[in-house]
């Protein structure tokens, strides 16, 4: 970097570690103090929070039991035993709900678990469930462990979520209370866990990512202030990275490190009978609220830090900056360090820079004056050997360029001679019994009397008439031919060569698909035709060895022009920059002269073509024709 080429840039950074180093080791003793005393101070606050809590849950149990203890010994339901008289029981229910809203349920469970009277709260108010609607309960594991409790302990169950079995979401929390009664029934209480968690949260902050309750099965509760979310005993390990075990063996509140902060657990045991369910309260801080405060109380140590570093900014600047300047000196002096005398700058190291400068000046003077009169002679010597080599060079280079001209129209001139001898006897070979075929046709046309054999004559005569137009195209290879220019529907000259091919392609399991509208050329129709024949049967041929496959057309615009596209899947050519030249072919009875003659008449009739391989498919051959503007 260029600011570390200059003097300023080597010095600050050797006055900034000089100052940094003490400064780094400072900062980390500052911050683990500093960290630490966060911690103890979050401990504490979290102490006293857990003993609010602790206080809640306890003012919660003692609410809860003191209105059990005064349903056991009320007349109502002594009444209520003795006769099944449900009225006045009823109405005690009703009185300790409208005293307690974060009582969801009351009710009382004979020894067997059934329940013979139960009081909801309902969005609408309190209900009395109906005798044919009450359910027997021996089967749930509140049940069982209560009333295996010895004595009169307050029994306290597990958090429990109800779930609203159509929706499939946590509709509330409930926590039960209950308290055994003579003849061993069960007096009950369901506490909404609501009131719990709006305890809990003000001391997270109201934040409730911070704040859950735990069960013994190590599934945690969060709450956000309208709705519960119940998690399994792995999101424990997943959110916080430590197993669920290691919480529900705590006896003590503790504070562990965990993944992305640190995590709070208070357990809180009802009573002391075996068995007895377990609730954990744990408050979870994450390490960017640790080091908020942390930073909080290293805030005026970074104050101090940027003063210190502001300091040491200016003081390097103002030494770097005489420095600079008495290295301008030197610089300045050193173009006419051979004329001048150097002016002391009052630093030894500089001063004695600039007299061996001075020395150095007035030497490389003199061998300078030296060296130019020998370079002199050496320049016009060398300039004249490099005139004599360039020309000889210059002269070589046109000598083999003509040479390879002259030896690739001597190949051509070669191959077309041969061509044209071929030609010649083909034409002649094949001319003599296409007239006669041409002449048997016409007769049996003559003499033929069904009008529609007589039309699929014509048409095979037209044919014939075509094949012989193309043998005369192939005698004139190799010279410019003569095009007939008209214009011509391109998509109807495609779909006869199709047409042409027909036979060929159904024998040997081939498809072609032609996308095309009618679109006018100008051209020679029987050459474009010969083209696009040449081009398909090529395609053909190498389908047929493979078994078939498909050959796909499709016309496009391109600038005033149209383009013929012709696909098929035949896997590509071996080499398809080679394939429109004279007598190069991969087939073993192959000439090499189809495609040839094809590139001769598309470069004759200022048209362009082009092939190449597409990948997972197989060769693209694509001939651009100037539209027909009318």
């Amino acid at each position: 970097m260029k600011i570390f080429k200059s003097i300023t840039g080597r010095l600050l950074p050797a006055f900034f570690i000089t100052a940094l180093l003490p400064t780094m080791l400072l900062s980390a003793s500052v911050y683990f103090s500093a960290k630490k005393s966060a911690l103890l101070s979050s401990e504490n606050i979290i102490d006293e929070q857990f003993s609010m809590v602790d206080s809640l849950i306890d003012q919660m149990l003692v609410s809860s039991a003191t209105e059990l203890s005064v349903v056991e010994q009320h007349e109502s339901f002594r009444t209520f035993l003795k006769t099944d008289n449900p009225q006045g029981l009823a109405s005690e229910f009703s009185a300790i709900m409208q005293r307690h809203p974060e009582f969801l349920q009351i009710k009382y469970l004979d020894r067997s678990g059934m329940e013979m009277i139960r009081l909801n709260r309902t969005p609408k108010g309190l209900s009395r469930t109906k005798d044919d609607e009450l359910h027997n309960r021996s089967d749930k594991y509140y049940f069982r462990q209560a009333m295996q409790m010895s004595g009169k302990y307050i029994y306290v169950s597990g958090l429990d979520p109800n779930v609203d079995k159509e929706k499939g979401h946590i509709r509330r929390l409930v926590a039960r209370i209950g308290v055994k009664v003579e003849k061993n029934g069960l007096l009950l209480i369901n506490l909404d866990g609501n009131y719990i968690f709006k305890h809990i949260l003000p001391l997270a902050g109201a934040k409730p990512a911070k704040a859950m309750l735990i069960n013994n099965s190590g599934r945690y509760i969060s709450y956000d202030g309208s709705s519960f979310r119940e998690y399994g005993a792995d999101m424990i390990r997943n959110r916080f990275g430590i197993d669920a075990t290691n919480l529900l063996t705590q006896q003590h509140i503790t504070q562990k490190r965990v993944k992305g902060g640190y995590l709070s657990v208070m357990p809180v045991k009802f009573d002391n009978s075996e068995g007895a369910n377990l609730w954990y309260v744990a408050i979870y801080e994450s390490d960017s609220e640790i080091n908020a405060a942390v930073f909080s109380i290293m805030r005026p140590y970074m104050v101090s830090l940027w003063v210190v570093f502001v300091f040491v900014l200016l003081f390097t600047l103002l030494v770097s900056s005489d420095i600079i300047k008495k290295v301008k000196h030197l610089v300045k002096f050193i173009p006419t360090a051979s004329e001048d005398e150097f002016t002391e700058t009052g630093i030894s190291e500089f001063d004695g820079i600039g007299h061996a400068i001075r020395r150095t000046a007035l030497g490389l003077k003199r061998s300078t004056t030296e060296l130019e009169k020998l370079n002199r002679n050496l320049e016009t010597r060398i300039a004249e050997q490099v005139d004599k080599i360039a020309g000889m060079t210059e002269k070589q280079l046109e000598y083999q360029k003509q040479l390879r001209e002259i030896q690739e129209e001597l190949m051509h001139a070669d191959r077309l001679a041969s061509l044209g001898m071929i030609s010649a006897a083909m034409a002649h070979e094949i001319g003599n019994p296409l007239a006669a075929m041409k002449t048997s046709l016409e007769v049996l046309r003559a003499e033929n009397e069904s009008e529609e054999e007589r039309e699929f004559i014509s048409m095979i005569i037209s044919q014939v008439d075509k094949l012989a137009v193309f043998l005369k195209s192939i005698t004139k290879f190799g010279k410019k031919p003569q095009a007939e220019l008209k214009p011509a529907d391109i998509a109807e000259v495609l779909k006869e060569v199709i047409i042409t091919l027909e036979k060929e392609t159904e024998r040997n399991g081939i498809t072609i698909s032609i996308r095309a509208e009618s679109r006018m050329v100008l051209c020679d129709e029987i050459q474009l035709r010969q083209v696009v024949f040449n081009i398909l049967l090529n395609s053909v041929q190498q389908l047929s060895e493979k078994g078939g496959g498909r050959i796909d057309i499709d016309l496009y615009d391109a600038d005033g022009a149209c383009e013929v596209c012709i696909t098929d899947s035949g896997g590509g050519a071996k080499e398809p920059e080679k394939m429109f030249k004279p007598f190069y072919t991969t087939k073993q009875d192959g000439t090499g002269l189809g495609l040839a003659i094809v590139n001769d008449i598309v470069k004759s009739a200022g048209w362009e073509i082009s092939a190449r391989n597409i990948e997972g498919m197989g060769l693209e051959t694509t001939i651009k024709i100037k539209e027909y503007d009318k």
